[in-house]
């Protein structure tokens, strides 16, 4: 299964009016049985890994492939960080796949479970 969410500019004024808007995505990805996931969110990142709480802790879920935006004001440390405390190693994104720590200024990131083969 493939699931493809991507946050529209709708969210972006909800968010901005103090409604919550993230819980669709918990909804749409929350016991699907994911094992993979692409973010790319033009800087909700952080809030898109709250709503996603549930699926993140999930055993199934091995790689998260992430696009951060940090010219946006994303903290790419704190949402590397966030990864790391689910159980997650941060990898750099092309070969040979090099273990990163979580770090400011950051633009993608693969974060996998279980190690990187």
């Amino acid at each position: 299964m493939f699931t493809y969410l991507r946050k529209n500019k709708l969210d972006r004024t909800r968010n901005e009016a103090g409604c919550t808007v993230y819980s669709p995505y918990q909804v749409a990805i929350g016991d699907a049985g994911v094992d993979a996931i692409k973010i790319d969110v033009e800087g909700f990142e952080a809030e898109v890994l709250v709503g996603a709480d549930r699926t993140l802790g999930k055993a199934s879920l091995t790689s998260i492939f992430l696009d951060l935006h940090p010219y946006l004001g994303v903290d790419s440390a704190a949402v590397m960080s966030t990864l790391a405390g689910y159980g997650f190693g941060l990898h750099e994104p092309t070969p040979p796949y090099r273990s990163i720590v979580p770090a400011g200024g950051v633009t993608e990131v693969v974060a996998l479970r279980g190690g990187c083969s």
